[in-house]
This record gives C-alpha cells, sequence and structure tokens, in this order.
C-alpha cells in the first residue's frame, strides 16, 4: 500500500532519534572496570538475588597509581624502590577483586555468565592500547635499537597471544638477568597472567558457584592462592630459589605466581563495600581509614625493604604482598572515608585511570633511552624525559585510541559502514585496511632485516665455559695456552719465575703467590669462576692469562659460583691464583662470601671483582666484597674494583651496559692483571 510523503518524513523522523538515542548510549564510557558492585552475597544462589548498583569509586584509581608508580620506580632504577616489581602483585589483587566481583554480580542477578560478553569487554578495554604499543615498540626496534630487532620479532607473536610469560619460561629467559638489551616486551608478561586468569577464572566461578554459592567461590579461590604459593616454595626450597638457581620459572608461571590474583578473589567474596558504606558511622569510618592507613604503610614498607632475591618472597612472601594489597583495596573500595578521598585525589585518579596505558608504554621507552647506555647523560634530567615520555604516550593513547574504542567507535563505524555504506565508504575503509597490512608487513620485514651484532651473536650460542666435570688441573705450559689463547697476547717481564715451571722459584711451599712489580701470573695456575660478565670476556682473561681455567655460566647465582669453587677446591682443580666474579645476577651475602675466602686457604691469591651493572642487589654485592677486602687484603685477598674502572666507558659494554665487548674485555683482564701484582 503507497505510503504518503508525511508518514515517511514521521519514519525517517523517528529513525533519526533512534539512532542519536543508540549513538548516546554506545558513547556513554563503560562503568564495569572501574567500578564494583555491592550485592548481598550472602544470599546469591537465587536467580532473583539483586546487584546493587555500580558506582565508581576513586580510592581505586589511587590504589592504581600507587602500584604503576612502584613499578617505574624500580624499572628506572632499582635503588630507588628495590621491591617497586611488587607493584605487579598489587594490580594482580585489585584485578582478581574487580573481576571476581563483576562475575558475582552477573551471577546474583541472572543466575548465568554471558562468557562472550564477559571477554568482549575485555578485550575492547586491552587489546587497542597492546595492539599500538607492539607497533611502535617493532618500529622502535627497527629504527634505534636495532640489537633487540630479532627478540621482538620472536616475542611479539607471543604477546600478541597472551602467552609472554611461557614462553619465556620455555626459553629460560631470566627476569632477573639479560645478556644484551633487556627483551623490549619483556614486562608484558603480567598481562599474559592476567589474561590466562581472565580465561580460566570465569569458568572455574561459576563451577564454584553452582558447587556452593559465594562460599564455594570463597573456598576455591583460598586453595587455589594457599596451592599455588605452596607450589612456589616448594620449587624454590627444592631447587634453592633464589640462591643457587635463578627464581625465573617462579616468578613468571602462572600456576606459581596466582596466588595474588587469587587473593583479591576472596576479598570479593567477602566485602561487599557500598553496602557497607551507606551502614557505617562516622566512627566506623575512621576504623576504615585507620585501617587502610596501616595497610597502605605497611604495603610501602614492603616495597623498599624487599628486592627480586629476598627468598622469603619466593616462600610465601607473595601471599603476604596480596593480603596487605587485600587491605588497601578493601579500605580504598568503601567511599566516604578519609582513606578513599585522599587516594581519589585529582592527580592520583588521573595517574589511576592511565595506568594500563602507563604500564605498557614505560618498558619500551626505558629500554631506549637507558642513562650512560643509549644516553651519554645520567641522572635526574635523563629520569624526568623517560618519565615524560612515559605520560605523554599513555595520555596520547588513552585519549584517542583506548577511551574512543571503549565507548564503541568501532562498532558505531561498522554500524555506519553497513547502514548508510557507498563506494567512498568502501574505498577507505579497503585503503585503511590495506594500510594496516602493509603496516605489519613492513614491520615484519624490517624485523627481519634489521640487525646489529650482540653478546649473543659474539657468544654464538655458547652459554657456558669450563663447567665440564672437574678434574685436577693441569700444569700451565708456556708454549700454548690451555683454551686456545695465544701466549705472544700476553706481555712478560723478567722475574723469579721460570718460564717452564708452575710455580716461581724461591717460593715457600706454604705461601700464597707474591707477585713483583711489573710481574705477571704467567707460569702460575689461574683459575677464573663466574657468571655471564666472565664469559663474555673469557678471550681476553685467555690471552692475558694462557692456561687459564675460566669457568663461567649464564645467569649464575653468587651460591652457585661459591659451591663451584668448593667443588674445584676438593677436585685439586683450584689455581695458584682464583679469580670470582660474581654479584651480576644476585646479591653476595657477606657472610658467605667469608666462609668461602676461608675454605680456600691462604694458599692461593684471591682475586674478587666487584660489580657494575644496573641491579638493585648490585651495592650490597659490592659491599660485601669490600667486608672481605677490609678483612683480608692485607692477606691474600685483592680487589680488583671493576665498578670504578669502568665508569664513563659505555662503548666498552654491550647494549646491556654490563657485558663487555672488545677493549671492554682488555681492559677486565687487565685490571685483574693489576690487582695480581698488588
Amino acid at each position: 500500500m503507497a505510503r504518503n510523503a508525511g508518514d515517511r518524513t514521521e519514519d525517517r523522523g523517528a529513525r533519526s532519534t533512534t539512532h542519536r538515542l543508540r549513538r548516546r548510549i554506545l558513547q556513554a564510557p563503560p562503568r564495569q572496570d572501574r567500578c564494583m558492585t555491592a550485592t548481598a552475597l550472602d544470599a546469591p544462589t537465587s536467580s532473583r538475588a539483586r546487584a546493587r548498583a555500580w558506582v565508581h569509586m576513586p580510592g581505586l584509581d589511587g590504589v592504581r597509581a600507587v602500584a604503576v608508580t612502584a613499578v617505574l620506580l624500580f624499572h628506572a632504577d632499582p635503588s630507588w624502590l628495590p621491591g617497586g616489581f611488587l607493584g605487579v602483585d598489587v594490580f594482580f589483587t585489585l584485578s582478581g577483586f574487580l573481576i571476581t566481583s563483576l562475575l558475582i554480580a552477573e551471577l546474583g542477578e541472572t543466575g548465568r555468565i554471558r562468557f562472550g560478553r564477559f571477554y568482549l569487554r575485555r578485550a575492547r578495554r586491552l587489546l587497542p592500547a597492546l595492539f599500538l604499543v607492539l607497533v611502535a615498540t617493532s618500529l622502535l626496534a627497527v629504527t634505534v635499537a636495532q640489537d633487540a630487532a630479532q627478540r621482538v620479532r620472536e616475542d611479539a607473536t607471543a604477546a600478541f597471544f597472551y602467552v609472554t610469560n611461557w614462553w619465556y619460561v620455555l626459553h629460560q629467559q631470566s627476569y632477573f638477568e639479560a645478556t644484551g638489551r633487556p627483551p623490549m616486551l619483556q614486562h608484558l608478561w603480567s598481562l599474559a597472567v592476567e589474561e590466562q586468569f581472565y580465561l580460566l577464572w570465569p569458568v572455574l566461578l561459576l563451577l564454584l558457584w553452582r558447587l556452593g554459592g559465594v562460599r564455594g567461590i570463597r573456598v576455591g579461590a583460598a586453595v587455589g592462592a594457599v596451592a599455588s604459593t605452596g607450589l612456589m616454595a616448594w620449587i624454590a626450597v627444592t631447587h634453592d630459589m633464589p640462591g643457587a638457581a635463578d627464581a625465573s620459572r617462579v616468578y613468571f608461571g602462572t600456576d606459581t605466581h596466582a596466588m595474588t590474583l587469587l587473593v583479591g578473589a576472596v576479598l570479593a567474596t567477602v566485602w561487599t563495600p557500598q553496602r557497607i558504606g551507606d551502614a557505617l558511622t562516622a566512627r566506623g569510618r575512621g576504623v576504615i581509614t585507620s585501617i587502610g592507613a596501616a595497610g597502605l604503610l605497611a604495603l610501602v614498607g614492603i616495597l623498599w625493604f624487599v628486592d627480586p632475591q629476598s627468598a622469603a618472597l619466593y616462600r610465601g612472601g607473595f601471599l603476604v604482598v596480596g593480603l596487605v594489597t587485600a587491605v588497601v583495596v578493601g579500605a580504598a573500595a568503601v567511599t566516604g572515608t578519609t582513606f578513599a578521598r585522599v587516594l581519589g585525589h585529582q592527580p592520583l585518579r588521573w595517574v589511576g585511570e592511565r595506568s594500563y596505558g602507563i604500564y605498557l608504554w614505560h618498558w619500551p621507552i626505558f629500554m631506549v633511552l637507558r642513562p650512560g647506555i643509549d644516553l651519554d647523560a645520567e641522572g635526574w634530567p635523563v629520569q624526568a624525559l623517560r618519565f615524560a615520555l612515559t605520560l605523554v604516550a599513555a595520555e596520547l593513547s588513552y585519549r584517542f585510541v583506548e577511551m574512543p574504542i571503549r565507548r564503541g567507535a568501532l562498532s558505531r563505524a561498522w554500524r555506519d559502514w553497513r547502514e548508510r555504506g557507498t563506494l567512498a565508504t568502501v574505498g577507505r575503509a579497503a585503503v585503511a585496511t590495506l594500510s594496516a597490512v602493509a603496516v605489519v608487513i613492513g614491520l615484519g620485514v624490517g624485523l627481519s632485516s634489521a640487525h646489529e651484532p650482540t653478546l649473543e651473536d659474539e657468544l654464538g650460542g655458547v652459554t657456558s665455559v669450563g663447567d665440564d666435570p672437574l678434574t685436577p688441573l693441569p700444569t700451565a705450559s708456556p708454549g700454548a695456552s690451555h683454551h686456545g689463547g695465544s701466549p705472544s697476547a700476553s706481555p712478560r717481564a723478567s722475574g723469579s719465575a721460570s718460564p717452564g715451571s708452575s710455580k716461581p722459584a724461591g717460593r715457600p711451599a706454604n705461601a700464597p703467590p707474591v707477585l713483583a712489580a711489573g710481574q705477571d701470573a704467567y707460569g702460575l695456575s689461574v683459575t677464573a669462576v663466574g657468571d655471564s660478565v666472565m664469559l663474555a670476556a673469557r678471550d681476553a682473561l685467555r690471552a692475558e692469562f694462557p692456561g687459564i681455567t675460566v669457568d663461567a655460566h649464564i645467569s649464575r647465582q653468587p651460591t652457585e659460583i661459591f659451591a663451584r669453587i668448593r667443588a674445584r677446591k676438593a677436585a685439586g682443580a683450584l689455581g695458584d691464583v682464583v679469580i670470582i666474579g660474581a654479584g651480576t645476577n644476585g646479591a653476595i651475602r657477606t657472610a658467605d662470601l667469608m666462609s668461602l675466602i676461608r675454605s680456600i686457604g691462604d694458599r692461593s691469591r684471591i682475586i674478587l671483582v666487584n660489580v657494575h651493572a644496573d641491579r638493585s642487589w648490585v651495592a650490597q654485592s659490592n659491599q660485601a666484597i669490600a667486608n672481605a677486602i677490609a678483612k683480608y687484603g692485607s692477606k691474600n685477598v685483592r680487589l680488583a674494583d671493576w665498578n670504578a674502572a669502568s665508569q664513563g666507558h659505555r662503548d666498552w659494554f654491550y647494549s646491556d651496559g654490563i657485558h663487555t665487548k672488545g677493549d671492554g674485555s682488555v681492559a677486565y683482564a687487565n685490571l685483574i692483571r693489576e690487582a695480581m701484582r698488588q
């Protein structure tokens, strides 16, 4: 039947009004990620259970700000906040709390979980900024950090599928040591752990709900947290982590590092901030503020006094961090308290709202602007530049990518294209798609072709030398190097040592070797035991000391090095001169070093090489070495002060600023020779 013009005009007006209303709804910012429910959790199994209105809690933005600031301070300079890396676990606890609260609210209201909708919300919130960071990091690797290009190409796929943590476990990548420039996507391990939690936890939560309601969820999460803690502790104790072995496996693993996420989940089953806040008196709000402040002080204390090499962390400490964080989160979530208002101040809210982007952007930026390595300058100006660029990148990402997509920009564009698609619209979409494909292909080609020599290239896949089964050390021969070094590469001065003998002439049988001025160790048996720093300098050591035995391995902890020296001592495979290079991968304990020196005895000259590295434990390692020199320096122990000698020589190192190359390796060997002459 024909319709008149008035009807058609009315229909068009109605459709236009409907379209505007839909657009407004879609443009409304998503609230679920920044809020939580106040569902009455004591009666959740009923399908008629009612979820209270969602409300924004500014105090939780303040918790996010504290967490991301701690991480940035630690990554800028570990000495500023040795436990700042635990900011990641603060995020874990908060995420476990919010996600579990969302899921319980949905179950209480509908009796089911709409998994597709849940995962779509997660993807819309997390993926856009991640994709942008992956593209930007690839561009940095192709242009200004070509030594990282191969690693970025390998790590990007794992990051895309949120399996970075297991990728590193599989490839034995250490969180605590990197040969060359640290992986530019390493920080994405924590996002992988969270995403794996988001993938599995809703399914498990629904099962626990059906078995026992909220109490079932609470018990299941608590058991999971304890089990994860126990597994980490068991592996750490049986493998002596982080002492004799690197603790990266238990740090990266979702199975061993899920406890703080699950502590947050437990909190969600016992704490409903909106309901509690409505019922609080002024005195009650004061109590909540006091508890929250005490929890925050305890958390700051942990961040200040703990470092990645603290053994207690791996024996239940992470669970403690989660429990303390739960106190802070629970108090900050109760609106109307002084504690929540302080954490909800605008500067903290600004940082907290952008904390995801700040975390994503800071690491690649920091890794191409390392003071004294990538840049000649050091100190506060460089750190200020790193922080400023991070905040600018996070703000641009938040304003122009993250928020528009969260508000439905992509779905609106798709709907508009379907409803009003024209040839021009199709053309623009095709151009945009082809451009994106071209960028991805171009970056892939660039990452494949961009290459700068790295320490891994120099080592040629070698991860250790001299760690074969121990045999008695052979007498050094002046005509050949035990490991291929050239005898002519080491200058020799005249002295009492006979070129064909293994001991200097006239030396008392029980006395340590005493070297005259200008005399080197040629003719003496020399054993060097250390970590990857010594491994990188092995050829220079062999050239300087023909016949030297170098026993070095990447990622060696001090206790492992000390045990190796004791094993050589027991096997009669320890030389007249013992060079010890430890402390790069973990803190040296003074008592352990003193005990080692006593076990070696006074028949060997001992050379302690201190540490040059940007690690939180280096100060403790160097102090332990200084303590040993103060006690035994007048006897048979000497210091090779590598930390002082290497200052201002950026060209001596690979891109990590730790491992030597070329002239740096020669300087390392020369410094040890000078220490032997003292």
